[in-house]
């Protein structure tokens, strides 16, 4: 009897001392859980190690009990973070600040209207986000450069044309989505553009495509309801990179070089060869083809170097010499030579976002400078953007915005391959010898017969010949635009779902056009020289003069 109470009672000692033992070991931690705006997040999951030890309440705060005296709190929450917390003894009033992951929900299951990011699963009508992984897989100077291949129902025509100053609208950006707008004449036929929220009228060119976090494309007429008609020929809407709160500082360097081979002259199928050319021309002749031209006083219409020689006093055996000379001739060989290089496109990029308790900021530079394969003709830019967004109080964001772009244009090549001799040719004959064994220029026919104007300069007037080469080396034209953009918005946060907002836009867009055409270019000469011809007070034609 004693034995069975000794042993009962150090069964009682023994549960007792267990017990003592783990009501000592038990650890309590209490907090409340909020976002990077302090807002409340219910339904953070909280674990020690592997077992899920409960969960955050509509208001973010948690109680955890564990049985541990020391450990790491674990916590996480779809589209935050995670985060983890050490502890050693039982903690109160603990605050824990989840921050989300925008870029990468955004990626995967955000879409932006320009006027609000919603789930795909919950934007209505047809649309595409591009991600900047998507958008970084070309290499381009300008955003639709980027663009174009990689999305469906986009159709780059091609066709670019500039609005009259009148304001009648055509299509700048040679691109359709889908379709366009047949309401009226007086809207644009390009797709409204978005950045930032804000409808921009500038010029795409004007954008950085390294400042491009992502794009959605909308494609229907969905996009109505957010932008009215003007979106019936679809809405792109760019959204740009950003700092976060409580960010270190992210420097991104971006530099590429793009190389392109000269234009393949070679491989124009429909390009006529000299001596198929020449005899052409020479069975044309035999026709009658050229004898209005050739008895044409009044205009003197432009003939080749061919119809010239059979026109001509010559004997028939200088003719056929002269003739056969020019058949070996291929116009193709100066072109590629002297008109044409190798494109070099270069672009540079850097810049650096993050941020603070309050405060987060991004700041870039770029800087392109581009060589066409048309000697002569290229295009530079330079682009600042910088945005900020303050927070002075809580659920009040300020943000402040500006972008700069000063970009040149060179157009110092006008005479491109093909151009239009003048008369009945449509384009300059295949025979023609653009430049010499030395490098000097030589005359081609244009506008008029060579006699016509050769005899002008025998009565003192300004060489009235056209050297292509030389063109092309007094070539002075080009196109500048600056732009400066400045945004500034303020938004207060009522509940995590109503907001209100107050947006401006300031934009100011110049486009300088410079064409400079020196007393040397043909430009100049030929118009000083046909006022001169046209004015009867100027000169009497002679009748040497008027027969050739």
């Amino acid at each position: 009897m004693i034995f069975k109470k000794i042993t009962a009672f150090a069964v009682m000692a023994v549960l007792c001392l267990f017990f003592k033992v783990n009501v000592r070991a038990q650890t309590i931690l209490m907090g409340k859980i909020v976002d990077e705006h302090q807002q409340p997040l219910p339904n953070v999951t909280l674990k020690i190690g592997t077992q899920t030890m409960g969960a955050s309440n509509n208001e973010g705060i948690f109680i955890i009990r564990a049985n541990l005296a020391k450990g790491v709190l674990l916590f996480s929450a779809i589209g935050y973070k995670k985060g983890q917390l050490p502890f050693e003894k039982s903690m109160t009033n603990i605050e824990i600040v989840l921050y989300s992951e925008t870029a990468s929900l955004q990626q995967v299951n955000i879409a932006s209207t320009g006027f609000q990011n919603i789930p795909k699963e919950r934007a209505t009508g047809s649309f595409v986000v591009i991600d900047s992984t998507l958008f970084n897989r070309k290499v381009g100077t300008t955003v639709l450069d980027r663009l174009d291949g990689i999305t469906s129902g986009v159709l780059f025509n091609g066709t670019k044309s500039q609005r009259t100053v009148s304001g009648t609208a055509t299509s700048v950006l040679g691109i359709n989505i889908r379709g366009q707008s047949t309401l009226s004449d007086d809207v644009s036929k390009d797709p409204l553009i978005i950045v930032d929220s804000f409808p921009y009228i500038g010029s795409l060119e004007n954008i950085n495509p390294n400042d491009v976090e992502s794009i959605s494309v909308l494609k229907d007429a969905a996009a109505a309801s957010i932008w009215g008609a003007r979106s019936g020929n679809g809405v792109i809407v760019i959204t740009t990179k950003k700092g976060r709160l409580n960010q270190k500082p992210i420097i991104d360097f971006n530099s590429n070089i793009t190389l392109g081979n000269k234009i393949d002259l070679y491989a124009n199928k429909k390009f006529v060869d000299a001596s198929t050319f020449i005899d052409i021309e020479k069975y044309l002749f035999g026709q009658g083809y050229f004898t209005a031209d050739i008895a044409n006083t009044t205009t003197r219409p432009a003939l080749s170097p061919v119809i010239d020689i059979l026109a001509g006093n010559l004997s028939q055996s200088e003719k056929d010499t002269r003739i056969d000379a020019l058949r070996t001739m291929d116009v193709r060989t100066d072109y590629e030579k002297h008109f044409y290089q190798k494109s070099i496109n270069q672009q540079n990029s850097l810049s650096i976002r993050g941020g603070g308790n309050q405060m987060i900021y991004a700041l870039s530079i770029g800087y392109d400078n581009n060589r066409e394969s048309s000697i002569g003709n290229g295009y530079n830019r330079i682009t600042i953007n910088a945005q900020n967004t303050y927070t002075p109080i809580k659920n009040l964001d300020i943000t402040a915005a500006l972008n700069y772009t000063r970009s040149k244009a060179l157009r110092n090549n006008l005479t491109g391959y093909g151009w239009d001799v003048g008369g009945k040719y449509g384009g300059l004959y295949p025979y023609a010898d653009l430049v010499d064994d030395n490098g000097n220029a030589l005359v081609v026919v244009k506008g008029y017969r060579a006699a016509y104007v050769n005899s002008t300069a025998e009565l003192g007037f300004l060489d009235w010949k056209y050297r292509p080469l030389d063109e092309l080396r007094n070539g002075d034209a080009n196109d500048r635009t600056s732009n400066l953009l400045a945004r500034i918005s303020a938004r207060y946060r009522f509940t995590k779902f109503l907001n209100a907002e107050v947006l401006y836009q300031n934009e100011n867009q110049r486009i300088d056009t410079w064409e400079h055409y020196s007393r040397e270019t043909y430009f100049t000469r030929n118009l000083d020289i046909s006022a001169k011809v046209a004015s009867k007070s100027a000169f009497k034609l002679t009748g040497d003069f008027a027969s050739k």
